[in-house]
């Protein structure tokens, strides 16, 4: 069986940056003539990412050509000691643009200080030439939404698959923190054919500028009966008008194809 056509770009060698606005990662694009105008593809980015100290903020997100995918900004400062990393994830799926590149930018918040980003990695899968709308679903909430107490249902799909078959199932979240005190919670929700709520990711923020990523994965042995998964989102105490999640995404792939 022929693989189904993919890119993959890792720049395994520390980058560093001292720029106060986003510049590009090297190493980490792939190139506009890897893509087909007009053709779907899922993107996915991999990194770990510190600054070098405990009150330096860093931000790292994932563009094409020059914009911002949307949801794909990320800020932190290491939370407990200098040069500690944390993980980003983004995933979305994207219809190719003619000219436009796919890769990483960085910035620190301070041009006295340090960012760093190591095993940073950029994936794209072509959706569209051997895959159907069968075989993989994805769904995105750009909604805000306060969080308050109870559960927050974002990126949902609901689909029957035509045969038993193992499925790749992630979710991202993307949260503007207001209250430092809570941890902020997503999670992997699936009902019908069965029910679970793990994986769960936690993450407590710093700072209020902070935007908090948020990703989960699974693969799941699924039959020809209905199957739904959402990101599910909470705090772990009573939050307020300022702690919102921002952006939320699932996309499910029929490993079997």
């Amino acid at each position: 069986m022929a693989a189904i056509e993919h890119f993959y770009v890792e720049q395994v060698t520390a980058q560093t940056t001292q720029s106060a606005t986003y510049v590009d990662v090297p190493g980490t694009a792939i190139a506009d003539t890897s893509f087909v105008d007009g053709k779907t593809y899922l993107i996915l980015a991999f990194a770990w990412m510190t600054s070098n100290g405990t009150a330096i903020e860093w931000g790292v997100q994932t563009v094409h050509g020059s914009t911002a995918f949307t949801g794909s900004e990320m800020r932190m400062d290491p939370p407990s000691s200098a040069s500690q990393y944390l993980p980003y994830l983004f995933f979305t799926t994207w219809v190719a643009v003619a000219g436009e590149d796919v890769n990483l930018q960085f910035l620190v918040e301070n041009v006295a200080n340090i960012t760093t980003i190591d095993n940073a990695v950029v994936f794209a899968m072509n959706l569209s030439d051997d895959l159907t709308t069968s075989d993989w679903k994805y769904n995105e909430n750009n909604s805000t939404v306060d969080l308050g107490t109870g559960d927050r249902t974002g990126g949902t799909v609901t689909f029957t698959p035509a045969e038993a078959s193992d499925w790749l199932v992630i979710t991202r979240a993307r949260f503007d923190p207001g209250t430092l005190t809570i941890s902020y919670k997503s999670r992997i929700a699936r009902s019908g054919e069965a029910t679970s709520n793990l994986p769960e990711m936690i993450l407590e923020p710093d700072a209020a500028t902070e935007f908090l990523h948020l990703a989960c994965a699974r693969v799941c042995a699924l039959t020809a009966a209905s199957n739904t998964f959402a990101e599910v989102s909470r705090v772990n105490a009573a939050g307020g008008a300022s702690d919102n999640i921002t952006n939320s995404a699932v996309f499910c792939l029929n490993l079997n194809k």
